[in-house]
């Protein structure tokens, strides 16, 4: 992050006075720029302040604001610039794609994110603003859509600053003015030429503005205080923009001039005011809205109620916001078939609240018409309606199972031990915290494991954690545990009111330019030196405590709330009580000596005062109660109880005659009520004769209108046309005129008659009598346009009126002479339409002409008819040197779309898009055509198709197959040796499918180390892989798998593999060959140890026997032998040479009787060391084989 915002609520500089010059920030969006103009226009050379203007600007186009600015200021205008210290008679710009804020009286610049949320760079500059300059900050919000803004400027008022609004009526754009008017935190609203008067400095440095009235109030906020105290409703806690919306559709939909006349309308009409507050809760529903989730219910969710709840409990339900009932009702239905289904009693109770009384007592009556009826099954209409002549009427038996009382969510103590609350569509029209407060007393009211049931719209929001989805589309969740969500009940209340302050709007205390270090000194102060005391109004809510007076509330364990009584507990609740009671009554200060008040362990008696105080401005009386304690002389004095003075024993019995007296002035009011009814009930019937009498009357007065009317049919066309006309005769006098011109003229209907010139208009022409009087005398027509003092702008016609005759003319052709001038006719067009649409077309050129992009208009010929400064820019050529030519002098080759030819005489290439231009009518009559220079964009596409042919030619020559998969697992991108191995045609057979059940049809893909790589991102590497082929045979491969990365995250995988079958073959061969090689190694080691056993046997011989036969024996023994292994010796480099292929065979003839006389010989020695004897029968005659 760029910067770090300072935790507290101001720097330093902003807890003093202002020290430097102001810095003013400007927030604008649509329609803004003239806003800006008009207001840089009227401000002088050197104000003396340094300005910061941020607006809604495009990413993808460069602001041109600092050049149109410039020429409407004198001071420089320039772009922001990151950590650019601001100066004094400066404008600073914030830049495209950029988010600014200052701190240390330096601007500090952002990249901003690309994201698609909501983004607010007015809110962010102004809190920052605020932070930074405390009192020396000044916010004016101008023209623009949304609520960007409103939020800032309540820190730059709690920092001391001003805020200044451009007026709605003079904004293209009201939205952004309106919501800031709504916060109440607005210093003066203007036209944006205007509020440069209002930023001058007195010489103490402070901004002028006028004194306050005693009752300063906007229009929105005195119909706001006019709800609130008829309904005893504050709307602050529903969405302004909302509240402010609908207030305004009233004052369309009833034709008033503005705000401030619907204002006057609302004193007069109780009616309109309780249409008004009717359409501000806006409650619309119907029996069985959504049937779809109330068919989840009654599967899902009250089934499982009547399970959990044991049939002795009565099961508990609360409609919160329930309008006319019908939702009330519909559950009512659902729950009353359950109960009947499980054959249980109707234990039930089902609470239905609404703020309302009208709609609750509709909903009390239960009848419906036919439209609230769309989704009730005629099954249910049958059991639970009674048909009536105009709708239906719900039955007794339903409706004795819900309470309808009125109650508000916002500030009355919810109801608790409900096993299910329903409030639809209510919590999207409050703000935030509202909703947070209102679901965390939901909350609070459900048992745990209760349901929750809100509108399609609507979540849990920051408590979301307290509670499982039961379904995520029908809105419904179950409460998990039972923990206090509710913050504690804070005293003092109202410690920070302004007293005296200027009214709330939405509820909201609107802050006045007082010292806030002086305030704060005022709390200290009562604190340290005022006795307990607590302040009231006339219904015992607490506003405000003072010296520790709060040590002797206690809240309930349930339903906080804000009653004195409620706090108070035992005599001293009497007292006080009794104590408000006599003060209210204008007993003046009222005053109780030896009350008993409970400090912890220790009882004081003590001296309780009450005063009554009124508010001039609101006439609400306040009670302020006072807690002392008593001294020695005030306890001997209580004895005695003088008058004004009782003790606590005297307030109780007081209190008991006081409401006893009370209970027989009602009842005696009660029986007067009644009589008065009975005597209104025959005045009725009197009035009743006098109608049917006036009926008679009216009959015979309606004859007499038939006559009239044909005489005020000529004056009822008059009157019913749109078009201004006013008819005058010889001598200027008003004979005839239409009702949309009396406005300009101020004619009424009196005025018949009366001479033109005694009356004023509301025309900017200073000559209109002059241009009268001369198409009276010199019958000169005029025809030319004209604004009202409210900017309409209208087409005026001035006619002389003539009488025609026969005389002169022939009449058979149609010829008349004309005769003296009779009169003047003065005709008025409302041409606002064109005069906006002629805006709209100088909007739209001022977009062309300043667009980054060549764009030029031409006919079907090609012949150019527009040339913007980008074309002119681009191509070299001024206006004059296209425009009647035609366009293909830019092209140099037959390809139009190609290439383009500057004026010098270099090539271009750009990217054209065209589009047709049509009539009226819809038909082409030429085309525009969009250009821009893309000359290294295509420089750079080429080098990337050759890069591209580069590692496509490497794929396809590579001997390795390879092939890519998607990160969902299907093929992407295969080689030809890929195709080859796996015996397909061709890759078209293979890309955009699922690969694995191909290759190894015999496994999951879940198991296959290849896709493993997607869910890992960690190449694999297997040595001997089966792979099966498109003809069903398989083959033994080897294969590398790694992933493919994108910007961190795995887009995909690439595997390379080969067919490993001939190598497999061949390491199998080697095997084989070396296993045998030691087989006969082996072998002819055991070969060459039995001759050498007999050679050292014979030598031992030689050794122990020196007889000549036996040595000589022996010594034959020795050289047999040594040929043997001599010939063992020739057959292991026979081997040799089979291996190498160099063998060579010699055949000679072999006698077997000396093959078995050396077998004997070799084994001689084995058979001596185990006493064994061979005996041998061989022939003399030569073996054959």
């Amino acid at each position: 992050m760029w910067f770090v915002m300072n935790s507290v609520g101001t720097t330093p500089q902003a807890e003093g006075s202002p020290t430097k010059f102001r810095v003013v920030g400007i927030g604008a969006s649509a329609g803004g720029l003239e806003s800006l103009e008009q207001f840089f226009a009227n401000l002088p050379p050197d104000p003396g302040m340094a300005f910061v203007v941020v607006q809604h600007l495009s990413p993808d186009f460069r602001s041109m604001m600092d050049e149109l600015l410039s020429r409407h200021s004198d001071m420089p205008v320039q772009l922001a610039e990151h950590e650019v210290e601001v100066q004094a008679n400066h404008v600073y710009l914030l830049p495209p794609r950029k988010e600014m804020i200052i701190q240390n009286r330096r601007l500090l610049l952002n990249d901003k994110e690309r994201t698609h949320g909501l983004t607010l760079p007015i809110d962010l500059f102004f809190r920052s603003l605020a932070r930074d300059l405390g009192p020396d900050g000044v916010a004016i919000i101008l023209s623009g859509s949304g609520s960007d803004g409103s939020r800032g400027i309540r820190d730059i008022k709690r920092a001391g600053g001003y805020v200044f609004v451009e007026s709605p009526e003079s904004a293209n754009f009201d939205g952004m003015p309106l919501s800031a008017l709504a916060t109440g935190m607005v210093d003066r609203a203007a036209a944006a030429k205007d509020i440069p008067h209002f930023l001058t400095l007195d010489a103490n440095g402070q901004i002028e503005t006028e004194p306050e009235p005693i009752i300063d109030e906007s229009p929105m906020e005195s119909v706001l205080r006019l709800l609130r105290d008829q309904f005893n409703l504050d709307f602050s806690l529903y969405k302004t923009t909302t509240v402010s919306r609908r207030i305004l559709r009233r004052v369309e939909l009833l034709g008033s001039v503005d705000l401030a006349d619907y204002v006057q309308r609302l004193r007069i009409d109780p009616d309109e005011l309780n249409s008004l507050y009717f359409d501000l809760l806006i409650g619309v529903t119907r029996f069985f809205r959504d049937p779809e989730v109330f068919d989840f219910l009654e599967k899902n969710v009250f089934p499982e109620i009547l399970e959990r709840v044991p049939e002795r409990d009565e099961i508990r339900i609360w409609v919160a916001g329930c309008a006319t009932g019908e939702e009330p009702y519909s559950l009512a239905m659902i729950l009353h078939e359950q109960l009947c289904a499980a054959q249980r009693q109707l234990n039930v109770k089902i609470l239905a609240t609404d703020v309302h009384p009208a709609s609750l007592a509709h909903a009390s009556a239960g009848f419906y018409g036919e439209e609230q009826m769309e989704h009730v099954s005629e099954q249910r209409r049958e059991r639970f309606f009674r048909k009536k002549p105009s709708g239906y009427a719900i039955s007794q038996d339903l409706r004795q199972l819900i309470v309808f009382a009125p109650h508000n969510v916002t500030k009355d103590a919810p109801f608790t031990k409900m096993h299910l609350i329903s409030c639809r569509n209510m919590l999207i029209y409050l703000e935030p915290q509202a909703q947070k407060t209102v679901l965390s007393l939901f909350h609070f009211g459900l048992a745990t494991g209760g349901y929750l049931f809100l509108g399609s719209s609507e979540t849990p929001g920051a408590i979301a954690h307290e509670f499982d989805v039961i379904d995520e589309h029908s809105k419904i969740y179950r409460k998990r545990r039972d923990v206090r969500l509710l913050e504690p009940l804070k005293m003092p209340v109202a410690r920070k009111a302004a007293v005296g302050g200027s009214p709330s709007f939405l509820g909201h205390v609107r802050p006045t330019t007082a010292d806030t270090q002086l305030l704060s000194i005022y709390d200290q102060l009562l604190d340290r030196h005022m006795p307990p005391s607590f302040l009231v109004d006339e219904d015992r809510q607490l506003l405000d405590s003072f010296g520790g007076a709060e040590r002797l509330f206690h809240l309930g364990k349930r339903s906080p709330s804000t009653n004195i009584l409620d706090l108070l507990d035992g005599d001293l609740r009497t007292v006080v009580a009794g104590a408000i009671q006599r003060a209210l009554k204008k007993e003046g200060p009222v005053r109780y000596t030896g009350v008993p008040v409970s400090d912890g362990e220790v009882l004081r008696r003590c001296v309780l005062t009450a005063e009554t105080f009124s508010n001039p401005r609101t006439s609400a009386t306040h009670v302020l109660i006072s807690i002392e304690n008593e001294t020695t002389g005030e306890r001997r004095e209580s004895t005695s109880a003088p008058m004004g003075n009782m003790s606590a024993e005297q307030v109780s019995l007081e209190r008991l005659d006081t409401l006893e007296g009370e209970l027989s002035y009602t009842r005696e009011t009660l029986q007067s009520t009644i009589e008065e009814l009975q005597t209104s009930n025959e005045e009725m019937q009197a009035t009743n004769e006098e109608l049917v009498a006036s009926n008679e009357e009216l009959q015979s007065t309606n004859e007499e209108l038939h006559s009239v009317n044909e005489e005020l049919y000529t004056q009822h066309f008059l009157e019913s046309t749109d078009a201004g006309t006013l008819f005058l005769d010889r001598n200027l006098c008003i004979r005839k005129y239409t009702p949309r011109i009396a406005s300009v003229f101020h004619i009424e209907p009196q005025d018949v008659s009366r001479s033109i010139r005694h009356f004023s208009n509301n025309l900017k022409r200073s000559t209109l009598q002059q241009d009268i009087e001369r198409a009276l005398h010199d019958g000169t027509v005029l025809e030319d346009e004209v604004k009202d003092a409210e900017g309409t702008t209208y087409f005026l016609r001035i006619l002389p009126y003539r009488t025609g005759t026969s005389d002169g003319g022939d009449p058979m052709l149609g010829t008349f002479s004309v005769s003296r001038i009779e009169g003047v006719v003065l005709s008025l067009t409302d041409i606002s339409a064109l005069d906006r649409v002629r805006s709209r077309v100088r909007h739209l050129s001022a977009i062309v002409e300043s667009s980054e992009d060549a764009i030029i208009g031409k006919t079907l010929d090609g012949i150019v008819t527009t040339w913007n400064r980008a074309a002119e820019r681009l191509y070299g050529y001024s206006p004059d040197e296209v425009i009647g030519r035609n366009i293909t002098m830019l092209s140099p080759t037959a390809d139009p779309d190609d290439i383009r030819l500057r004026k010098d005489g270099t090539v271009l290439d750009v990217s054209v898009t065209i589009s047709p231009v049509c009539d009226a009518d819809g038909t082409i009559v030429g085309a525009s055509a969009i250009a821009r220079d893309v000359t290294q964009l295509r420089i750079v596409q080429r080098e990337l198709t050759e890069r591209e042919g580069r590692i496509r030619l490497l794929l396809d020559s590579t001997a390795e197959a390879i092939f890519g998969l998607g990160p969902d697992g299907t093929c992407t991108f295969v080689n030809p040796a890929c195709v080859r191995m796996l015996g397909y045609a061709s890759a078209e057979d293979l890309i955009g499918r699922h690969i694995h059940p191909l290759i190894h049809p015999t496994h999951q893909a879940e198991d296959c180390p290849i896709y493993s790589v997607l869910y890992t991102g960690k190449g694999t590497h297997s040595d001997e892989e089966q792979v099966w082929r498109a003809n069903g045979t398989n083959f033994i491969s080897e294969y590398w798998s790694y992933p493919i990365r994108r910007g961190g995250q795995i887009a995909g995988v690439v595997v390379t593999f080969l067919d490993i079958t001939d190598r497999k073959r061949a390491e199998e061969e080697i095997r084989t060959a070396a296993r045998r090689r030691e087989e006969f190694l082996a072998m002819l080691s055991h070969e060459l140890r039995n001759p050498l056993a007999a050679v050292v046997s014979a030598i031992k011989v030689m050794q122990t026997n020196g007889k000549p036969d036996a040595v000589e024996k022996a010594r034959l023994i020795v050289e047999r032998q040594s040929r043997h292994m001599a010939r063992l010796l020739d057959d292991l480099l026979d081997v040799s040479r089979i291996t190498r292929g160099g063998i060579e065979l010699r055949k000679e003839d072999v006698d077997l009787a000396d093959v078995i006389g050396f077998a004997i010989e070799a084994i001689t020695p084995v058979l001596e060391d185990r006493n064994a004897r061979v005996i041998t029968d061989i022939s003399d005659e030569v073996l054959s084989v």
